[in-house]
């Protein structure tokens, strides 16, 4: 049986003032969760990765106003350098720069979209728990782990 959150694209419906995901070094954006937000911002972001404006280093950031599809007025891109990289101390510095930078915007509703499978969902889940935990700010952070659709949404 399929998860509704599998079954059909639940980007536009997830309530927070932004969006966040993760995007790495030397993997095409285009693909995945980075792939679905960006047809949403009419390929934004794919322009720019095409462009070399951005590439996936560690500790960089694109905010970008939302769609009229979207409930959420912002997407914010992560760079999460290597994805090999990813986890542990890692994925708890970036979690915490992802909160600075929300927090730095008065984006305190954060909604972490991340891809299912593999084991980045349990790693931000202890990342965000630590992070929290250092950062005591008031932020209503979600994580919200989707199967990427295969094509662009409707635009």
């Amino acid at each position: 049986m399929r998860n509704s959150r599998e079954a059909q694209d639940p980007l536009p419906s997830l309530d927070a003032q932004v969006l966040v995901t993760f995007f790495f070094a030397g993997e095409r954006p285009s693909q995945g969760v980075c792939g679905m937000l960006d047809g949403y911002l009419g390929g934004l972001f794919g322009e720019m990765a095409r462009e070399g404006r951005v590439c996936g280093q560690l500790g960089e950031f694109v905010l970008a106003a939302g769609s009229s599809k979207l409930k959420a007025p912002w997407v914010l891109f992560a760079g999460a350098g290597a994805r090999t990289e990813f986890f542990g101390q890692r994925c708890t510095g970036l979690v915490e720069s992802v909160l600075e930078v929300c927090r730095r915007a008065a984006l305190l509703r954060i909604c972490l979209v991340l891809e299912q499978g593999g084991n980045q969902e349990a790693a931000c889940v202890e990342a965000l728990e630590a992070a929290q935990r250092a950062m005591p700010q008031a932020t209503d952070v979600s994580i919200e782990s989707i199967m990427p659709a295969t094509q662009e949404p409707n635009k």
